[in-house]
């Protein structure tokens, strides 16, 4: 890990991840207070993220016809320039709600396509011996980034107005286009990417996925993880405390702090220990799905506060280091001319199934409760992972690291 964390370019990757997290969680929280205190309206505050995952769940076609065409660090750097634009203009606009949600539609479309290159620019500028442990750290940006960018939007949202966050937005978004454009030449040959017309990119991006049975089993075990775990978090975060372990709404917050932690637990368990070349690395995605599930219903079925939370964590991070487990295996898998179009892919089903999930899983606790929609949940996930399994039964193996060739 030392040696990722000491490459350069990780390092600017990982840094202009960690800072248009940073800015992008502060407005998120501030403008959905601000929504919330002007309307009245819950609906009206969660739309602020439900917005952005809507623009996620559509844009595996431009994602995907984006990245097969242009450079991954210039595209990420252009993503990031058009999403602080938004934000100055959510600012200008800030009375007129309809064109906050417009704006907020465009700015969630420019980072699901950046999340897109970033994959990519991670690929072309790291060196091959080190891609593998760098697609299981990269992720920790994004966790230590939503924490310190929800805890600062915790302190300001009562001292500055919307108008100045969002100046503060923009101004994290141009230090990450910065770190992305100062990236250093790829570290090898680039192949040339497949560069379908745009209407057939989900096409083209099913087939290849299908074309490998190792890389479609992980892709599979991405979206269940993300759909159901996920998902099953954002249903369960304010009613396990507060309905089942009567914390109150401070529980929320300590479940949320604690989240946090396991995710990026989870993350370093993966970046350290579960390795192509280690033990643990030849795990079996559908066992860290199983030990997943059944930590999960544990934390529900237990009305006990340390047990409940101590299992609910666990279920929590053994979730983080099955995805992290599986995207770094499709990052090592997929041949680079292809993988822009199955991160588009995977993102876009991920994220469409987990809202699924959200909506199906919110309106089933508000009428059977936690406890059955958690049931509800595991028996999906069993399912979901004997499906997948059928379908593909050997499992996968990754292809050896093999030194970098081209120009340096």
């Amino acid at each position: 890990m030392t040696s990722v964390l000491r490459t350069a370019n990780f390092a600017r990757l990982w840094m202009a991840i960690f800072v248009s997290t940073i800015g992008n969680f502060l407005l998120m929280l501030s403008l959905s207070v601000y929504m919330y205190r002007r309307t009245g309206d819950n609906f009206a505050a969660a739309a602020v993220f439900g917005t952005q995952w809507l623009a996620t769940m559509f844009s595996a076609s431009l994602g995907g016809w984006l990245t097969a065409r242009l450079r991954s660090a210039r595209l990420a750097a252009t993503c990031e320039i058009a999403g602080g634009c938004a934000s100055l203009l959510i600012g200008a606009c800030i009375a007129s709600l309809p064109a906050v949600y417009g704006l907020l539609l465009l700015r969630g479309l420019a980072e699901s396509v950046s999340k897109s290159a970033r994959v990519v620019a991670m690929r072309d500028h790291v060196p091959d011996e080190l891609i593998e442990r760098a697609a299981s750290l990269i992720g920790t940006a994004t966790f230590i980034g939503i924490s310190v960018g929800s805890l600062a939007g915790a302190v300001l949202i009562d001292v500055i107005g919307i108008a100045q966050v969002t100046l503060i937005d923009a101004g994290t978004f141009v230090v990450g286009a910065g770190l992305y454009l100062s990236l250093s030449g790829p570290v090898r040959r680039v192949a040339t990417a497949v560069q379908p017309a745009l209407r057939d990119v989900a096409r083209v991006g099913f087939a290849a996925v299908r074309a490998d049975p190792a890389l479609a089993r992980n892709v599979a075990y991405m979206v269940v993880v993300t759909a159901f775990f996920q998902g099953f978090h954002n249903i369960a975060r304010a009613l396990l405390p507060i309905t089942r372990l009567g914390m109150g709404e401070s529980g929320v917050m300590l479940l949320q702090a604690l989240a946090s932690v396991s995710f990026f637990c989870g993350a370093i368990v993966v970046t350290l220990l579960m390795q192509s070349r280690q033990a643990a690395g030849r795990a079996e995605p559908w066992m860290l799905c199983a030990a997943s599930a059944v930590l999960m219903l544990a934390a529900v079925l237990t009305t006990q506060r340390a047990p409940s939370l101590a299992a609910y964590c666990a279920y929590l991070m053994c979730s983080e280091v099955a995805f992290v487990f599986c995207q770094k295996n499709v990052v090592m898998l997929c041949p680079r001319e292809q993988l822009g179009l199955v991160s588009s892919l995977a993102l876009s089903a991920a994220t469409l199934c987990m809202v699924a999930v959200i909506y199906l899983g919110g309106w089933l606790s508000d009428r059977v409760g936690l406890v059955s929609t958690g049931l509800l949940v595991f028996v999906a996930v069993a399912a979901c992972t004997v499906a997948v399994e059928i379908r593909s039964p050997r499992p996968f193996r990754l292809p050896a690291a093999h030194p970098s060739t081209g120009d340096e």
